[in-house]
């Protein structure tokens, strides 16, 4: 068995695309005939998230759900546009079943919550020495919508916790699976090109 070093092969594999030349790119095209898969993928549009909003918004009306609490993640993008990251600092919305959602987000990244946002919203940014999870709760308490309030399966518990116990509302508890389920089960013309 021949052992070949690394430089000689490097300097093997050069010498060997120097010889093939310019023409060798040409194999690399793509047969005739076949076109893009991605052609038709385009964003998910404004007016798709707001009709995606207004589905879930009728599905709680329906239900006699006053609000759904969603963290940061899929489904805070699948209805607000909103696309972010879970961390230590909670970025979170209340989606009411009348009205915008709040979302709730650390000060510094306020502007980009809002870039991202493609519903109307009420972006409300804490501070340091605020807590996240009294703005929801105060988001809570504001609904006159009798109901319920929802629960993102997703949502880490802490933040179910501290926002219920602010709220110090006699409201029920429950999942929001059903709920979320309902509106992304079947897809969109959108979101099956961009699958």
């Amino acid at each position: 068995m021949t052992l070949i070093s690394r430089r000689t092969f490097v300097a093997g594999s050069a010498a060997g695309a120097a010889l093939a030349g310019p023409d060798a790119s040409a194999s690399k095209q793509a047969p005739l005939g076949l076109k893009s898969l991605t052609t038709a993928a385009q964003p998910i549009s404004t007016a798709e998230h707001e009709a995606r909003l207004q589905k879930l918004q009728a599905l709680m009306q329906e239900r006699r759900t006053a609000a759904l609490l969603v963290e940061a993640g899929s489904a805070l993008e699948y209805f607000t546009g909103v696309r972010w990251w879970r961390s230590e600092r909670p970025t979170a919305a209340l989606i009411p079943a009348r009205g915008e959602p709040v979302i709730v987000t650390p000060f510094f990244e306020e502007p980009s919550i809002r870039e991202t946002l493609k519903v109307a919203g009420d972006v409300r940014p804490w501070k340091e020495d605020e807590s996240p999870f009294e703005l929801l709760a105060a988001a809570l308490r504001a609904q006159t919508t009798p109901g319920s309030l929802a629960i993102e399966p997703t949502t880490r518990f802490f933040i179910v916790d501290r926002v219920t116990r602010a709220a110090a509302a006699s409201r029920d508890v429950i999942s929001g699976d059903e709920l979320v389920g309902s509106c992304r089960t079947t897809k969109s013309p959108a979101e099956l090109a961009l699958m």
